[in-house]
């Protein structure tokens, strides 16, 4: 009597048998099988709930092997990103982690291959997503879905490098273009955003035009923590757009090209319009609230942070905590049309305009902050007033 075992081997060497009978035998009998690398999948006979057990995605020895479930697309629930494999099939991630390793969707990690439209097809979904060390290629803009979390394995270990020369953002949390993708009023957009542990490389010196990291806009609950943006050119690395609930803490950004003279921030807090918003819409002039800026460092740059834009509608609450300024060519903190806020424990050093501009800005405080001149406040006073100074010390 033949084992199990030896009953399949003969199903797979006995031609006679043909391909419809080894198929029916592993409908019946074996619901796994396992295969080098993922490209050998699609040479296989295929049924619903097949499970393949992989020894790496592009090469047996690159890390990534995984177990994948085989589905029809007709019978797949699209809540994540489905691999294809042919017109018929796909095959989803089975892993026991809530976060799914980039590497094992096909990210390649090498510095060489453009991922661009791999993920602009994974972040469609929410979900939480894993960066393994290496270096990621992009080449255009790629637009998140909302709920996504994206960590890395440290900010000097995973980078992002922005490769085209055409492309003005990296991230962008709507449809490039569409003035009518937002609809009603306030922050309503996708949000719920967590991104930590890893690097931009903006590549800002191939790039034609701008170059931007991240622009949100009208959306609330966004998440940035340990984060290096560098090599960026002109308009801002992050854009807080018409924001509520936003945090940024213990990001560096550093090494800005500016071709002009117009304001450059690395975080610019702005309302929502047309102008200053021109990747999608619609547009409301939403104010933004609850801003938080902590632990960060700027160094190299333009303008460090802060609003550029008059509105009688205010921003409010935004904090800026504990930040480093050093070798700012402009202005370091620029708080236009913004009220109730704080400036607290901050550095300021070799800054050639002003340390702080406040410009239609009112019940501000300035507290506990090191300047490195005397002359280190801008404060208008047509348009400003009841801004408390205090417990601030000079160089």
């Amino acid at each position: 009597m033949f084992t199990r075992r030896q009953f399949l081997y003969l199903l797979w060497c006995i031609p006679v048998l043909g391909i419809a009978q080894k198929s029916l035998f592993l409908r019946r009998y074996k619901r796994e099988v396992n295969v080098n690398i993922v490209s050998e999948i699609s040479s296989m006979q295929l049924f619903d709930g097949l499970l393949v057990r992989t020894r790496g995605y592009y090469n047996i020895d690159d890390g990534c092997g995984a177990l994948y479930l085989i589905n029809r697309f007709s019978s797949i629930t699209h809540n994540k990103y489905t691999i294809k494999i042919n017109d018929t099939y796909g095959m989803t991630l089975i892993t026991s982690n809530d976060c799914i390793p980039l590497k094992k969707l096909g990210v390649h990690f090498d510095g060489i291959h453009d991922d661009t439209y791999l993920l602009r097809d994974i972040f469609n979904f929410p979900g939480c997503y894993y960066m393994d060390k290496g270096r990621i290629i992009v080449s255009d803009y790629i637009e998140l879905s909302s709920g996504i979390t994206l960590f890395g394995a440290g900010p000097l270990k995973t980078v992002i490098e922005y490769l085209g020369e055409n492309g003005n953002w990296l991230f962008i949390n709507g449809k490039k273009g569409d003035s009518n993708f937002l609809q009603g009023h306030g922050y309503n957009g996708r949000g719920n955003y967590n991104f930590r542990d890893f690097a931009i490389d903006l590549r800002g010196d191939i790039a034609r035009h701008s170059r931007s990291a991240m622009i949100f806009g009208r959306s609330a609950n966004i998440y940035i923590e340990n984060i290096i943006f560098m090599n960026g050119k002109n308009s801002h690395r992050i854009e807080c757009n018409s924001q509520s609930n936003f945090n940024i803490n213990n990001c560096f950004f550093f090494n800005t090209i500016t071709t002009d003279n117009s304001s450059h921030e690395e975080i610019n807090i702005d309302f929502n319009s047309k102008k200053g918003f021109p990747a999608f819409g619609e547009w409301d002039n939403t104010a933004c609230e609850n801003i938080t800026i902590s632990s960060c460092c700027f160094i190299n740059v333009q303008t460090g942070l802060g609003s550029h834009s008059y509105n009688t509608n205010k921003h409010k609450n935004i904090r800026v905590e504990n930040c480093i300024f050093n070798k700012i060519k402009k202005i370091a903190i620029r708080f236009q049309s913004v009220d109730n806020s704080i400036i607290e424990g901050c550095i300021f050093e070799y800054v050639d305009g002003v340390d702080i501009a406040l410009l239609n800005a009112s019940n501000n405080v300035i507290n506990n902050n090191l300047f490195s001149k005397k002359q280190n406040v801008l404060n208008s006073p047509v348009n400003s007033k009841l801004n408390f100074f205090k417990n601030n010390r000079f160089i």
